[in-house]
């Protein structure tokens, strides 16, 4: 297992930074975790303290359950498709958004987080697509063509970061791997600061 980047620990810290602010704060407090079912699906828990959305076809069809872990992954976030590949997922991306710079070996394409195309999307076969925001409902569009979504808004504290490692570990069955990267962090968060 690799150690996690200079950049997950760089977005853990600006993440803990922001915190020690009233107004994030006060965003952390206005953003609880949800989750939201699709196309008659059950709702499926996220866990930690992260503003997240996880939209499921089926809860049979859940990505990361037993069995079922996703091989088709596209990431529309360029923070999400770096902790896809620190956790281990990486061989799992079949595409990344065309911001997603890191790691140079993501097959990026012209896909963007910033304005999605359910249909580009849809075009590639994604078995678990990962964005930070819904713009344009997406995560309707892509919903009524069930396919799964796990929605990691930007991280507010560095509590966040975890749990969007939790999540993501979660969702593409590297549930151990994101543990150690997240273990990892806080080592080497520890030093930063001792330091």
């Amino acid at each position: 297992m690799k150690h996690p980047t200079r950049l997950l620990i760089a977005i853990g810290l600006v993440a803990a930074l922001g915190a020690c602010s009233d107004d994030a704060a006060e965003k952390q407090a206005a953003s609880p975790t949800t989750a939201t079912a699709v196309a008659g699906a059950q709702p499926t828990a996220t866990t930690g303290a992260l503003p997240a959305t996880t939209s499921l076809a089926s809860e049979s069809t859940a990505p990361g359950a037993a069995g079922s872990a996703p091989s088709h992954i596209i990431s529309l976030s360029a923070a999400a498709t770096e902790m896809l590949f620190a956790i281990g997922a990486g061989p799992q991306v079949i595409a990344v958004d065309a911001l997603s710079n890191y790691p140079a070996d993501a097959p990026v394409t012209d896909l963007s987080g910033f304005e999605p195309n359910v249909e580009a999307i849809a075009a590639m076969e994604p078995d678990l697509v990962v964005l930070s925001d819904d713009i344009n409902n997406v995560v309707a569009g892509l919903g009524a063509l069930t396919i799964p979504v796990v929605q990691t808004p930007a991280a507010v504290t560095i509590d966040d970061t975890y749990a969007e490692l939790v999540a993501l570990g979660d969702a593409t069955g590297h549930r151990d791997e994101a543990a150690q990267v997240i273990k990892s962090m806080q080592v080497d968060i520890a030093k930063i600061v001792a330091d």
